[in-house]
Order: C-alpha cells, then sequence, then structure tokens
C-alpha cells in the first residue's frame, strides 16, 4: 500500500529500488500527484518537499540537525494545510528520519 500526502491525504506515487553496486544501495521516492509533497532518499541523502520549500540531510548530520529538519517539515506541512483550508490532523503521517 502506497503511503498518503501528509499535506492533502492523495495517494502518493512511490519508487523503491535497491541497487547492490558495491554494497546495497537503497533508493525510495514518494511523490504526491498534487505537487505539495515529496520524499526521496537517495544515496544516503534524505530531501524532503513541501510545496515551495526544501528540506534535507544526510546519515552523518547531527541529530540535532535532522530534528531542526522534521520539526521545520512539520510546521511547513501545517502551513500548506492551512493555506489550503486543509483540516489539520494529529500526526504527519510523513516518513521518519533515515538513520
Amino acid at each position: 500500500m502506497c503511503e498518503e500526502c501528509p499535506v492533502c491525504s492523495a495517494q502518493m506515487k512511490e519508487h523503491i529500488d535497491t541497487i547492490d553496486w558495491g554494497g546495497p544501495i537503497c533508493e525510495h521516492v514518494a511523490t504526491c500527484p498534487n505537487g505539495c509533497y515529496s520524499y526521496e532518499y537517495l544515496y544516503g541523502y534524505t530531501s524532503v518537499h513541501v510545496a515551495d520549500s526544501q528540506f534535507g540531510w544526510g546519515y552523518s548530520d547531527d541529530r540535532q540537525v535532522v530534528k531542526a529538519q522534521t520539526d521545520a517539515i512539520d510546521v511547513a506541512i501545517e502551513a500548506v494545510r492551512l493555506a489550503r483550508g486543509i483540516p489539520s490532523e494529529d500526526k504527519t503521517g510523513r516518513p521518519q528520519e533515515s538513520r
């Protein structure tokens, strides 16, 4: 089952791939069909887009940096929901930080 967009709850389009080239590499991309959210985990780097805002971190980044980014994502999601008149939810539903 595909993930739901944490902004508009639409079913996200997902692409998951594992490459075994010098060790396993996992790729995970999830994109909202309405363009309000996307999540990418590629080659150890996580990138999240909420509307026009971009956030990101790598596996070696400090936990406080990652927490600051994920907290900012939560705020951005709520701001986009508010701007679009979408009711707020108790949880964001976004993927957890990759570690």
